[in-house]
């Protein structure tokens, strides 16, 4: 089961980057990914389709007027969001980390920015810190690789994040 588990989300990742070079070899610009932190899919959140949905209108808002290209869809594993920008990847950047910060359900959208050679840009690249954990606050890839938290309690977390963003009416 676990493994079945993890094969679907690396055959998901893979569909996802095939895409995404894709889209940066037709166009040579920018884009923009978006997908949702859903801990153990996002099937088991009722109210997945309305996050993305409001990921989608933050990012259709930041971008606005520089978007040349937009795609979204459910992949293997998961709504998936896509964005060809026209803007300088430093600025696709700084935008999209204010979603990410600043928009009430923003702690559950993974807004990636890929480059033209098709390696995501990082926080670190800006010299930023990286993302806070759902739970605790602390380094999210701290707690990520060392298992800090079980999935009751992310899930649990997460429907609290969803209830209060939606009820903000965002």
């Amino acid at each position: 089961m676990q493994q079945d588990l993890i094969q679907r989300v690396l055959e998901a990742k893979e569909e996802r980057a095939t895409y995404q070079k894709q889209l940066i070899a037709q166009h040579q610009l920018p884009l923009v990914s978006l997908t949702l932190n859903l801990p153990g899919g996002y099937f088991q959140y009722s109210h997945w389709e309305e996050v993305m949905k409001k990921a989608i209108e933050a990012t259709d808002d930041v971008f606005d007027k520089d978007v040349i290209l937009k795609d979204t869809r459910v992949g293997k594993w998961g709504p998936e969001g896509f964005w060809v920008i026209m803007l300088p990847i430093a600025e696709v950047k700084k935008k999209t980390i204010v979603i990410e910060e600043h928009h009430p359900l923003g702690r559950l959208f993974d807004v990636d920015v890929i480059s033209l050679d098709g390696n995501s840009i990082s926080r670190r690249d800006f010299d930023i810190e990286g993302r806070k954990c759902i739970v605790c606050n602390n380094s999210a890839v701290d707690c990520y690789v060392g298992k800090r938290h079980t999935g009751e309690e992310l899930k649990s977390k997460i429907d609290e994040i969803i209830n209060k963003g939606l009820k903000a009416g965002c």
